[in-house]
């Protein structure tokens, strides 16, 4: 392949994110003087930001292509926000309003249609190669001649 494995780029990814987010925060929350002031919930919250949602997340995802197609990984992808928001119900307690679930359903309705519509398209395709070679047919009426190119 010769290419850069996914986990390391996405190492690299994660570490211009991080410059570009200090250079963007730093003038809103200021420069942190003594680190031994950050409360330890606050390094929790970091540590499991890493761990957890990115890195295994990532990993997932870049193991999920290797097995399926983009545009199969790409069409699931999209209940990322569907699992968000259930996760957050269920471990904090947020609740779920109106508009979540009009979200959730959008989601999941278009997801709906695209897999309806890669159906159609693979049927027709099935249909297109039945009707251009029938195995239970015998090929009658056809020659094998060289063809002269030269007059």
């Amino acid at each position: 392949d010769g290419g850069i494995p996914p986990l390391t780029m996405t190492s690299y990814s994660f570490l211009v994110a991080c410059i570009m987010m200090t250079i963007i925060a730093t003038p809103f929350y200021g420069y942190i003087q003594d680190f031994a002031l950050v409360p330890w919930e606050a390094w929790a919250g970091v540590l499991y930001s890493a761990i957890l949602p990115s890195a295994i997340a990532y990993s997932i995802s870049a193991w999920a292509l290797a097995q399926l197609t983009p545009s199969i990984q790409a069409m699931y992808i999209c209940l990322q926000p569907i699992f968000s928001a259930l996760l957050g119900y269920f471990v904090q307690n947020i609740a779920l309003e109106w508009y979540h679930w009009v979200g959730a359903a959008g989601i999941v309705m278009g997801l709906v249609l695209v897999v309806i519509g890669k159906a159609r398209e693979q049927n027709t395709e099935t249909k297109k190669v039945e009707k251009t070679f029938e195995p239970d047919q015998p090929v009658v009426g056809y020659q094998i001649r060289p063809v002269n190119t030269v007059k």
